[in-house]
């Protein structure tokens, strides 16, 4: 893989010992022409494992292996996060060879991400069943080192999942060029690439689904929700808008319980009551 021009020194020397780190957990080599097996099916889903979501979502929409586009306000930006890392971890735990139990996953930020909204929280990860050690968290200075960070991590099958998170300068400099590599790169690794970005900037035009994420009222402290809503798909699916609870002990995404419908399909039970509680403390 051939990049143009140069690149931070700084940046290149954290990926590189982001690779060191990556090897080291027994995880294959790097991908290039071997082909190797991922131990997922072959359509290369979003398996939510709640009929709802999947009734309500077409198979076109939830392919695994694109770039999604996660838009935010600046003041939304710490639920898009959020609803990355269900995400990422409802696909973790959907694996039935467990090879994605323990894989790290890569956050990649540019610019004052992590200046304006804070970083990660051990005990907030915890609740998406994410332990904190697996995180390998790679700090940019410039897009374009972003770019070439984000096609280098993506090209080790021993990854998870990645996560980057813009600023809205950033976000405006993700060209179709860009696009059209980071997707490639997602469709040889067939892995995830979820893109944090300002809603101000736009959709970004070669992303397989663009998407609005915003935080909602939820009825339990460990079960936050988010409005969603599908700004556009390449699959073709018509725009929609929902909201969507985590289940922090199946590990797992479903409709909200005012929006579940059982009749969608007669296996459908909304898992709302199956929320886990805070253990009183003894007294």
């Amino acid at each position: 893989m051939t990049h143009e021009g140069s690149y931070d020194t700084t940046t290149v020397s954290r990926l590189q010992r982001a690779q060191g780190a990556i090897r080291s957990t027994g995880g294959y080599a790097w991908l290039g022409t071997n082909k190797q097996t991922t131990g997922f099916a072959s359509n290369q889903l979003w398996q939510w494992k709640d009929a709802g979501l999947n009734h309500l979502f077409p198979d076109a929409v939830r392919s695994r292996s694109k770039v999604q586009d996660i838009l935010s306000t600046d003041a939304s930006r710490g639920s898009a996060l959020g609803y990355s890392l269900a995400l990422l971890a409802a696909d973790i735990a959907d694996d039935p060879i467990r090879r994605w139990k323990s894989a790290p996953i890569v956050y990649c930020s540019v610019g004052r991400t992590e200046h304006d909204d804070g970083v990660f929280h051990g005990w907030g990860l915890q609740q998406f069943g994410l332990s904190p050690e697996r995180f390998i968290l790679l700090r940019c200075h410039k897009p374009k080192d972003l770019w070439f960070a984000l096609e280098e991590t993506l090209s080790c099958t021993a990854v998870a999942g990645v996560i980057a998170d813009l600023d809205a300068a950033s976000s405006a400099k993700t060209d179709n060029r860009v696009g059209r590599r980071l997707n490639l790169a997602c469709e040889a690794a067939q892995r995830p690439l979820l893109m944090i970005r300002s809603e101000n900037q736009g959709v970004m035009p070669t992303a397989w689904n663009s998407w609005r994420v915003a935080s909602a009222p939820s009825a339990e402290l460990q079960a936050p929700q988010w409005s969603v809503e599908l700004l556009r798909s390449k699959s073709g699916a018509v725009p929609l808008t929902t909201k969507v609870t985590w289940d922090a002990k199946r590990h797992r995404l479903h409709l909200a319980t005012e929006l579940a419908d059982d009749r969608l399909d007669p296996a459908y039970e909304p898992s709302g009551a199956d929320i886990i509680q805070f253990a009183k403390a003894a007294s």
